[in-house]
């Protein structure tokens, strides 16, 4: 079975850390996507845009306005060990960039930007409650995430790292429509 999907996102960061008082803004993503599925198996890539635009201050008095563009691709897998219990993985790999404009000053930094990423994971249906029951299920993800930015004139390169463990449940329960 093939299928093509798309999906879009809206969110905010904030922040605060060494030598910056605020970091905030807001991204939009956009992903679009395909993947082929039998019954144990599913293969696919995500082609993935985000915008990214906000502001930030600094302790010693450096404020200033930032965008950037970020563009991505990331092939993923699923396999079911049986039909309760499946593992699944995702890679990818980003290219864009980023553009610092300090305030009262006519100098704009645009350093290109990449990211790495990759995550494992696995998930079970602990209860099947059927049409009229409450369905539980597990899951459990480990995430690695690396991002640089190139040294520009007048800017030094960044790396920042992310890990993440995830550990989830999910209840859910059917409620039919009446056909009437």
């Amino acid at each position: 079975q093939l299928a093509v999907w798309g999906q879009g996102a809206l969110s905010s960061f904030k922040g605060e850390g060494n030598g910056l008082s605020s970091l905030n803004g807001d991204v939009t993503t956009l992903l679009l996507g395909a993947d082929w599925s039998t019954t144990r198996w599913q293969a696919g890539a995500a082609l993935s845009h985000s915008w990214g635009n906000g502001s930030y201050a600094a302790d010693a008095g450096a404020d200033g306005d930032l965008s950037s563009s970020l563009t991505g691709l990331f092939p993923y897998g699923r396999y079911g060990l049986t039909p309760r219990l499946a593992i699944w993985a995702v890679a990818g790999y980003g290219w864009g960039q980023l553009s610092l404009q300090p305030d009262g000053g006519d100098r704009e930094y645009k350093p290109t930007t990449t990211m790495t990423m990759a995550t494992l994971g696995m998930d079970g249906l602990l209860l099947d409650g059927g049409r009229e029951g409450i369905s539980l299920t597990s899951t459990a993800e480990l995430l690695t995430l690396k991002s640089t930015t190139a040294e520009v004139e007048g800017l030094d390169a960044s790396e920042g790292s992310v890990s993440r463990l995830r550990l989830g449940l999910e209840a859910t329960r059917a409620f039919p429509f009446s056909s009437a």
